[in-house]
């Protein structure tokens, strides 16, 4: 009977779902925690933002860092590094005698070590296998909202029973256990490289730094691409950090906002695996898939803004998580479709650093427009409107990506090893067949 994943596939897998799992769940769940440390410090909604803000933003701006990282030293060290500096911020967060050292501990420790884990985690979920690749995409990234689903519960019980500070240091420790996921990758990599171990040789990674080619970047695809990720990235944690406190304006319980929450990690771990599945049949185009994603989210997230009763709310929540969870599934493949497999690592990279930048800024502004009109609609206009001009963006590329070819990183060895994670180059539709 034919093996449907090798051991070291399911060990990638889960290592990666784990790693999506404690990374986008504990910012996404920030929400929870914003409106104690407002009533705690009495600070204004705009500035308290900028923590979670800050967090996601270096979540992404750490690409072009983890990027050396992961060149230099593989995926298991990036990943190591990455849950020893969560958990170093986490704990620090815990003794801040005022707001404003969040943004240090919580927002620039917490926030580079969410960045290196999740990078070291989507570069191996995406280059590991060729067939089925989006497949095994979506099941890594259900992790996030499986986060999404479950940690609410675990943040509101410890707030009730051990305060926010508390809560801190028990969210430390389970960032920590991202170092236990860095040494499961390493003895993947250890058994795939048998005697000559993780490290490549000098002779290897000087060459490999030679024929690294940045044609990619010059593109009108690429360009394209990368506009569409900012913009997506400006607004993609605003329902997250606002909805909590969006639902109680209206009256509405705080238990019942943290379902709210609870509801989009459901539906996102459904959106990835269904678009997983929709995006590996040969005769769907992933770009243009990509482009319906945000116009179809840009649009709901025009209507939330007319939302005044829970049910519509619910229905809100419902898609939010699907077509977030689809973003998450589509971006990283259709990415390999503009530049190339071999360019991914420096193209998630290069569009990290400004997305992270996007994520830093959006959330602020979108808290600014609620202190300054008094209500929460605007910075849903906000949002479906940015995601609206993302799919614009993105209208083009499927047919300016057909008449560039660019200059990749030459494969030098068929096998991931976690170090160097390259294979001979396939069509799009070649790596969708079973």
């Amino acid at each position: 009977m034919k093996k449907i994943m090798e051991w070291d596939s399911i060990v990638i897998i889960v290592g990666c779902l784990a790693v999506n799992y404690l990374t986008f769940g504990m910012v996404t769940s920030f929400g929870l925690l914003y409106s104690e440390i407002i009533d705690h410090f009495d600070t204004g909604k705009g500035e308290t933002t900028w923590i979670p803000s800050i967090a996601f933003g270096l979540m992404l701006a750490a690409g072009p860092f983890a990027s050396v990282i992961e060149r230099k030293f593989g995926i298991p060290k990036l990943t190591i590094l990455g849950g020893v500096t969560m958990t170093i911020g986490m704990v620090s967060s815990v003794f801040v005698p005022n707001m404003y050292l969040l943004y240090l501990t919580y927002g620039f420790i917490s926030g580079m070590g969410f960045g290196l884990s999740i990078f070291a985690a989507q570069i191996i979920a995406t280059l590991h296998s060729d067939k089925r690749r989006p497949i095994k995409v979506a099941i890594a990234s259900t992790g996030s909202g499986i986060g999404r689903m479950t940690l609410p519960f675990l943040t509101r019980y410890t707030l009730n029973e051990y305060g926010w500070r508390g809560t801190f240091l028990i969210l430390a420790g389970l960032c920590l256990q991202t170092v236990v996921v860095g040494f499961l990758f390493h003895l993947v990599a250890t058994s795939k490289a048998g005697k000559k171990g993780l490290v490549e040789s000098k002779k290897k990674m000087e060459e490999k730094k030679k024929n690294i080619s940045l044609d990619f970047i010059k593109s009108k695809p690429f360009a394209l691409f990368a506009s569409t990720i900012l913009l997506y990235c400006f607004a993609y944690l605003v329902p997250y950090v606002i909805l909590p406190s969006f639902v109680q304006e209206l009256g509405i319980s705080k238990i019942k906002g943290d379902w709210l929450i609870i509801i989009t990690g459901v539906s996102g771990i459904i959106g990835r695996l269904l678009i997983g599945i929709i995006a590996n049949h040969k005769k769907v185009n992933t770009l243009y898939l990509y482009g319906v994603v945000l116009l179809v989210d840009g649009i709901i997230s025009t209507g939330c803004a007319f939302f005044r009763i829970y049910p519509l709310l619910v229905f809100y929540a419902l898609f939010l998580g699907i077509f977030t969870g689809s973003y998450a599934v589509l971006m990283p493949v259709a990415a390999i479709d503009v530049v190339g497999k071999e360019n991914l690592s420096i193209a998630l990279g290069i569009t990290s650093l400004f997305a992270g930048m996007a994520m830093s800024v959006g959330p602020p502004i979108a808290g600014w427009i609620v202190d300054a009109t008094g209500h929460y609609n605007k910075a849903f206009f906000f949002r479906g409107a940015l995601y609206i001009v993302a799919a614009i963006f993105c209208a083009p590329i499927p047919l300016l990506n057909k008449r560039k070819k660019y200059a990749s990183v030459p494969v030098k060895d068929n096998n991931v090893e976690l170090g160097e994670i390259n294979k001979p180059t396939q069509s799009p539709e070649e790596e969708k067949e079973l």
